[in-house]
């Protein structure tokens, strides 16, 4: 839980201080699913090769992340593609093109989401009609990870204070201590939250309607879009 919390704090940091943090996120959505649909489509290894280095680009001087970052980012998923690539070599698969695909969809899927906070991918999903219980869940177990992570830090440090980890019949000890008690923690917040679900009396939940902005400079890169569009039909032609 940690590294997922450490992942997102990151995202969700990068999220809150970009230039385009105010615009209008279903222009944000649109161009990069629709750029994710049309990019799964090609099977050209230098499309998605061309694609992800100018996505790469978007991310450091469009977004302002730093190369400490972004390699922060690729690191996990760039190792698991390459660790997969044995297994597709040795099943005979393409695995060039494979490889190219995932890292462009990767690439893809973290500039939406470097440019869209949590409250934002909510205000997508209410706008594609989500169920409000879906949306609700989807934000409360983003909450949740924060919350396990902080609790079992806290209790983690509590122990090692009291040299709970000083031999292996202690660290058991402790590591049920800890099992326990964040169970009943657990279990303390989600009665908190079910008191908070109840309170609202069947409403749903407390969506705010911000005012977003429609940016020429964004819609630039719809222009980008429609060229790779027309890329990938041509190649299919």
């Amino acid at each position: 839980l940690d590294f997922i919390k450490e992942k997102l704090m990151l995202i969700d940091k990068i999220a809150n201080n970009n230039k385009f943090l105010k615009i209008n996120p279903m222009e944000k959505f649109f161009f990069s699913i629709g750029l994710l649909l049309i990019m799964l489509i090609s099977d050209k290894i230098l499309f998605h090769v061309i694609n992800s280095v100018i996505i790469i680009l978007f991310l450091i001087f469009l977004v302002k992340i730093s190369f400490r970052e972004l390699a922060e980012l690729y690191k996990v998923p760039v190792s698991f593609i390459v660790l997969s690539n044995i297994s597709f070599a040795l099943t005979g698969e393409n695995y060039i093109l494979l490889t190219a695909k995932a890292i462009n969809s990767i690439s893809i899927v973290y500039f939406l989401f470097c440019i869209t906070p949590i409250t934002q991918v909510a205000y997508i999903m209410k706008k594609l009609k989500f169920p409000s219980i879906i949306i609700e869940l989807f934000l409360l177990i983003y909450r949740f990870i924060f919350l396990f992570t902080e609790i079992k830090n806290q209790f983690l440090t509590s122990q090692k204070s009291r040299l709970g980890f000083i031999n292996r019949k202690a660290s058991y000890n402790s590591i049920g201590f800890i099992g326990s008690n964040m169970f009943f923690k657990v279990l303390k917040y989600t009665e908190y939250v079910n008191i908070s679900v109840k309170s609202r009396l069947g409403e749903d939940f407390l969506f705010w309607e911000e005012t977003y902005e429609s940016s020429k400079n964004f819609r630039y890169l719809f222009f980008y879009l429609i060229i790779v569009i027309l890329g990938v039909v041509y190649d299919k032609i």
